[in-house]
């Protein structure tokens, strides 16, 4: 990516999909101090998502789908408050539960979209914020979480195309915001 980019103090919106830049993302999260969305999806780039990300002070938004980006969410993902959406969709990411327990803790992430990025993988954890989980065609198997299911604010779960079995328990009388439940193509009885 252009030096001018990755080190400017004025982008709010670095919005460069769908082109064919690769190498590493590296952009220099302390300069960038007013960028707010980082779309970077269906380009080229390999290596780790970037541990500096939460050094962007107001980086709300990313989207990195769609690259050959490996490994796993750093543990500076910890300390990232102003993160509120993520995908990181077809990227050939490991450690499902590590990463989930690192997000975890992000107090104001509302969107996660993880489809297609990570192998067999059995455990969520509750995100107390979370609106919308996409975890779909991830090979995730055994039975569908309950508390995830039932939580009180998620309004969209995508958990297609995986192994999950068993049958479907739903708190029909709970508090539950769900509004889209996409179950198909899982191993479900009942």
């Amino acid at each position: 990516m252009p030096f001018s980019l990755v080190n400017s103090r004025s982008i709010s919106s670095l919005v460069l999909r769908n082109n064919s830049f690769s190498g590493l993302i590296d952009l220099n999260c302390s300069a960038m101090v007013n960028l707010k969305l980082l779309d970077l999806v269906d380009n080229k780039f390999t290596g780790s998502i970037p541990n500096n990300l939460p050094a962007c002070p107001l980086l709300k938004t990313i989207d990195l789908g769609g690259n050959n980006l490996t490994g796993q969410i750093s543990e500076t993902f910890k300390n990232f408050n102003s993160l509120c959406y993520l995908s990181l969709s077809m990227c050939s990411l490991n450690n499902l539960s590590g990463s989930l327990q690192i997000l975890h803790m992000c107090p104001n992430l509302m969107t996660l979209v993880l489809s297609r990025s990570f192998d067999t993988e059995e455990i969520f954890h509750l995100f107390p914020n979370l609106s919308y989980f996409d975890a779909h065609s991830n090979n995730l198997d055994g039975r569908m979480p309950f508390s995830l299911v039932n939580s009180r604010s998620i309004s969209s779960l995508v958990l297609r195309n995986n192994s999950f079995s068993g049958l479907i328990d739903l708190n029909c009388s709970a508090k539950v915001n769900l509004k889209l439940l996409d179950l198909v193509d899982n191993k479900f009885t009942g």
